[in-house]
């Protein structure tokens, strides 16, 4: 067996009839695999990583007794690199309570448990100026990875304020 299709699980009666998605998780756990959140499967599903009958599949796919599902190594970064001259987050306007940034595409909205590629959650700290990094601050939305777009923090003093603000 090649090493694209080394973790493989054929489908069983249980299985048969549910979401690719959904019954992800009880394949991802047979394999002794991580198990991520409805998000994080649908994230391999989107990058092509799991396969169903050595096809790529859609998340509403409706799994059938003896399909046989297999994982498949990460696809290479597609994106542009900011250090090769592709675009990079930044901070654009404050106004009060909220701040507002710059996500290009390929980049992710939120770093995600098993996720992989660059967040903008992860990048706003450095994006702030010197030393006024807030106590406290969450993205209110989310982009899909590729697109690119304005998203809006919410900022307070401390995480009672945040929660007033959110």
């Amino acid at each position: 067996m090649d090493a694209l299709h080394q973790d493989c699980h054929v489908a069983d009666a249980a299985l048969a009839g549910q979401r690719l998605d959904a019954a992800l998780a009880v394949v991802l756990e047979a394999l002794g695999q991580p198990v991520p959140g409805l998000r994080g499967r649908r994230r391999l599903l989107e990058e092509g990583r799991v396969r169903v009958n050595g096809r790529q599949a859609s998340a509403a796919y409706r799994v059938r007794q003896g399909d046989s599902i297999s994982l498949s190594p990460a696809l290479p970064e597609v994106f542009p690199d900011p250090a090769d001259g592709g675009e990079a987050p930044r901070a654009l306007s404050r106004q009060g309570r909220w701040q507002a940034f710059f996500k290009p595409a390929g980049w992710h909205s939120v770093s995600l448990a098993g996720g992989s590629g660059r967040s903008l959650e992860a990048a706003i700290p450095s994006l702030w100026p010197e030393g006024s990094v807030p106590p406290a601050w969450a993205l209110l939305q989310r982009l899909d990875a590729r697109t690119s777009g304005i998203v809006c923090a919410a900022v307070a003093d401390d995480a009672d304020g945040l929660d007033a603000t959110v």
